[in-house]
């Protein structure tokens, strides 16, 4: 077992053992805007999910306090708050459950006669449904003055982790709108680098940037799904399909990037093993993928998507370092992308995973490295597409400077074949001594020169 593993286990049972029996009720007053309802939740596992209400309220005695996170699980969990309203009258408040996956929530709201409200959602059900028009599970309660116990059962095929807060509706509405703002931000980061790599891929036919597209757009529907868009906006009407898709969308994004890492780091040719392996595991991945989508296997399906992760971005990050390590330049941009996303990657799973406590930035991380991942691959292309420049202007010059060379040698060539055709028509080709040609040349130039000085010639 590894250092991280123990620091973990001792962290969470020390956090257990100081967690008391009962949470004690949430104080609220009219001034309060927001408060986490999480922290002070009183937890039941309910490992066949068959407990009623009446069976579970007997069990609070021996719960877990202020867990929100449960991993990947086929149990039903129960929850317990208290609100104490110490305000004069009624007041209005939003409960508003973060987590749009949940599949099957029952809350049960206590009656003035002693019976229960309940109160059913999730997105097992269409998107009509919902009682407020929300990416997330949002109810408005009525809190009378006084404590009121409310108790929840809830029911999550992909990882179990139930963010709970109350708001004001006012409130809420103004920290709605920033977070539409955020995630549009997000989303048009996306779109807009998505085009622009398109039209580079469109200009140069270069397959990098087509592979980068398919990166960011496996992205950007993983991010719309998980935090609820898909399923308000895109198929509202098919549950089914929206369940199914969550973990799918999350390994296409794993694939694709492992697909433009091998091909942006030119694996194949610059790490053949390095190739081998990477090529391996998406295999293994696309077989975990169907398989357990083939069988029905829902749990494996959810949690491998997500345990996957833990292995794609060290992979990822790794593939860089080696590269880089053998002398193309090009990886730098690209190690250092991948490990924002690592970072990224690590707080969120340990976010989910409630060993870091939660919040908008901590939840939100792997978003924020992912933010830093398609900036810096931008300028990774851009480098990558720069260098290749720079090579092909070096080669063209030297291919220039050979041609040169080759055109002078063959020029002196050539200038020198009379003189040698002349030497070779003068030259007994056994011998190498003058021939008869060159005699009768020298003796016509003697015979000259006597004739013209009238000297005697023998």
């Amino acid at each position: 077992m590894s250092v991280v593993r123990i620091t973990l286990l001792l962290a969470t049972i020390v956090a257990v053992l100081e967690r008391p029996a009962h949470a004690g009720a949430i104080e609220l007053d009219r001034a309060t805007a927001s408060i986490l309802i999480h922290p002070r939740v009183d937890v039941v596992r309910d490992e066949g999910g068959r407990l009623t209400l009446e069976e579970v309220r007997g069990r609070f005695d021996r719960s877990t306090v202020g867990a929100y996170s449960f991993g990947f699980t086929n149990a039903a969990y129960w929850y317990r708050f208290t609100i104490a309203n110490r305000s004069t009258s009624t007041l209005t408040r939003l409960l508003v459950f973060r987590t749009p996956w949940l599949d099957r929530v029952v809350l049960y709201e206590p009656r003035a006669n002693g019976r229960y409200r309940t109160r059913t959602f999730g997105d097992r059900l269409p998107f009509h449904q919902r009682e407020l028009d929300h990416r997330c599970f949002v109810l408005r309660l009525e809190i009378p003055r006084g404590e009121t116990t409310y108790y929840a059962r809830l029911q999550v095929s992909q990882a179990f982790m139930t963010p709970i807060s109350l708001w004001q509706p006012e409130a809420f509405r103004v920290d709605d709108s920033r977070r539409s703002h955020y995630f549009g931000a997000i989303y048009g980061v996306i779109l807009v680098m998505l085009l622009y790599n398109l039209f580079i891929f469109l200009s140069i036919r270069d397959t990098r940037y087509l592979y980068y597209c398919f990166y960011l757009f496996a992205f950007g529907l993983m991010n719309v799904s998980y935090n609820g868009y898909s399923f308000a906006y895109l198929w509202p009407n098919a549950p089914t399909f929206s369940n199914w898709t969550y973990s799918s969308w999350i390994f296409l994004f794993q694939l694709t990037g492992l697909l433009f890492a091998i091909k942006f780091l030119e694996t194949r040719k610059r790490s053949p093993r390095l190739h081998a392996v990477v090529l391996g595991v998406c295999g293994v991945m696309c077989a975990t993928w169907g398989g357990s989508m083939l069988f029905g296997l829902e749990l494996i399906y959810n949690a491998s998507a997500v345990f996957f992760v833990s292995l794609y971005s060290p992979l990822v990050a790794l593939a860089g370092i080696v590269v880089w390590r053998t002398g193309y330049r090009a990886a730098r941009f690209f190690v250092v992308a991948s490990l924002a996303t690592l970072v990224g990657s690590f707080v969120t799973a340990a976010t989910a995973a409630g060993f870091i406590r939660y919040s908008f930035a901590t939840f939100h991380a792997t978003e924020f490295g992912l933010m830093i991942d398609i900036t810096l691959l931008s300028f990774a292309l851009a480098d990558r597409l720069r260098l290749a420049q720079a090579e092909h202007e070096l080669a063209q010059k030297q291919t220039r400077s050979a041609l040169e060379t080759l055109v002078h040698e063959r020029t002196a060539e050539l200038e020198s074949e009379p003189d040698r055709a002349e030497e070779l028509a003068r030259t007994d080709p056994q011998t190498k001594l003058a021939n008869r040609r060159a005699l009768e040349e020298q003796i016509a130039r003697k015979f000259e020169r006597a004739r013209r000085y009238s000297r005697d010639l023998s």
